[in-house]
């Protein structure tokens, strides 16, 4: 987004780019194909004709732009680096649902993204609805809706009928003046790619939409890790164009298909535009950085299976057998994507790519230019160089083994039985408990028993033996135990305390 400055007199309005999450089944393809229906702009085509990702209305005389999947890749790649692709969300959420899983995901995407969001209240026209109930669900998730005195605006529609649909794009027309939303079409064209792939009459083809500057047909652009000359540039009614400017494009002419996500601008040559591409490949998905200096680490996140790597090698030679002995290590649950492997030192640009991507930078038989340590060093990227091959890989096989979750396992450290419960709290109990066998801990998990089934778990917040708090009891002593997370205990259930026990696993 930019914002309008008396330094910049080529600054002028830009139409907002709106993007609309929710979980499935909340309206979200109908409220779409209600706004196409009604609102896009008209052309020769008479309206959009295939599924281009992304699409443009004319509202009350003003541009609105939509992406036409709110899990959109682009969307979800460019959140998780930081940056915008959409400038408003509409988050619709179904009154007869209300709110899912998927609404809370979508909430933390917009939250990431840092944009303003308006909430669609849909599906206010079924019978037996509570939209009350739905505004309270959201309120517990810290959205502060307007009417509750907060910030975020609610509008209740009907994405089957159309009722309050108008209300919802001039709230969005509202916002976009709030917001200021400005570009400059002086500059040369940059946006984002939303859709790419390979048409077999076309060849590569991309849906981009230029956020800044202009973009004109014959133009030379970069597009993720590839580039070309425009040969054709059509709006998203499919009619060829000459220039773009705060829209979606359709553009041919690219040497290859980029990565969805990657950033496309333009450039003076086509010289110019190889000697960048040849630097930079497609930007993956960041993923979690590992320490590989220290045995342990941090947990990972389960739903990340990807260890980038950048590596740099003296000669061919090494690059071909490092390669052979990377494929070896097993890829079932980690997957390892090399980013860039070429023969030099390690310099800036791997630096500056390892901070976009997460990556590690691993070198074999090679120095690290002084900028690229001093950068390195400031932005806290880990490099590592070796003279023999072996240590190299194995180096990257701990370094993966430690996105692998840990395997766990119960081990029992004593069982006991309830004799007396003396008071029960809303998420606690307090009671008496003879120990059979082993001993029990305080700060332990216990789990209950009841007619041989697990009935509940907990923990054992306080351990006491006649009235004093003790750390361990053992088998044939009375326990006085303060139980928290589980408050359903009674006389003569059984009880059972363990500890988990964490083993790494390795690749």
């Amino acid at each position: 987004m930019l914002k309008k400055s008396l330094k910049n007199k080529t600054l002028i309005p830009k139409p907002p780019t709106v993007v609309i999450l929710g979980h499935v089944d909340s309206g979200k393809t109908s409220l779409l194909d209600f706004i196409r229906q009604s609102n896009v702009a008209s052309t020769e085509s008479g309206g959009i004709t295939q599924h281009i990702g992304a699409y443009q209305i004319k509202h009350q005389d003003k541009i609105i732009n939509f992406i036409d999947t709110p899990g959109h890749e682009a969307f979800s790649a460019m959140r998780t680096r930081g940056a915008k692709v959409a400038d408003i969300a509409i988050l619709i959420v179904a009154c007869d649902q209300g709110v899912k899983p998927q609404t809370k995901e979508a909430l933390k995407a917009i939250r990431e993204a840092n944009i303003p969001f308006i909430v669609a209240l849909n599906k206010i026209d079924v019978p037996g609805t509570f939209p009350q109930k739905t505004k309270k669900e959201l309120s517990d998730c810290q959205v502060a809706l307007e009417e509750f005195g907060g910030q975020v605006p609610l509008v209740e529609i009907s994405a089957k009928n159309g009722q309050g649909v108008d209300s919802l794009l001039e709230m969005v027309n509202l916002i976009t003046e709030i917001e200021d939303l400005t570009y400059d079409p002086s500059l040369p064209g940059q946006g984002i790619i939303i859709e790419a792939h390979l048409d077999p009459r076309r060849g590569p083809t991309i849906t981009a939409l230029i956020n800044n500057g202009t973009l004109r047909s014959n133009d030379i652009i970069i597009a993720g890790n590839t580039y070309g000359k425009i040969k054709t540039m059509e709006d998203t009614n499919l009619k060829s164009i000459k220039l773009a400017a705060a829209q979606p494009v359709i553009i041919t002419g690219l040497e290859n298909v980029p990565a969805i996500g990657s950033n496309l601008k333009k450039v003076k040559t086509i010289a110019e535009a190889r000697q960048i591409t040849q630097q930079y490949q497609a930007i993956p998905k960041i993923t979690q950085k590992i320490n590989l200096n220290t045995e342990d680490s941090a947990q990972p996140i389960a739903s990340d299976q990807t260890f980038n790597l950048i590596l740099k090698v003296d000669v061919a030679g090494s690059q071909e057998a490092i390669e052979a002995c990377l494929n070896n290590i097993p890829q079932q649950e980690i997957n390892l994507n090399i980013l860039r492997v070429l023969v030099g030192d390690i310099n800036e640009s791997d630096v500056k790519l390892a901070m976009a991507t997460g990556a590690h930078i691993i070198g074999f038989r090679v120095k690290t230019d002084p900028p690229a340590q001093a950068l390195a060093n400031h932005q806290k990227i880990w490099i590592k160089t070796f003279q023999v091959i072996y240590e190299l890989v194995e180096v990257i096989r701990k370094g993966m083994g430690q996105l692998l979750s840990p395997e766990i396992k119960e081990e029992i450290l004593g069982q006991g039985r309830v004799i007396a419960i003396f008071k029960q709290e809303k998420n606690a109990i307090i009671f008496g408990a003879k120990i059979i066998q082993g001993k029990f801990l305080q700060g332990i998990k216990i789990k209950i028993w009841r007619n041989d089934e697990i009935i509940g778990q907990g923990r054992i917040k306080e351990l006491q033996f006649e009235k004093k708090k003790v750390k361990e009891l053992e088998k044939d002593k009375n326990a006085g135990i303060f139980l928290e997370g589980f408050n359903n205990v009674t006389k003569g259930d059984k009880i059972e305390a363990y500890q988990e026990i964490r083993k790494k696993r390795e690749l």
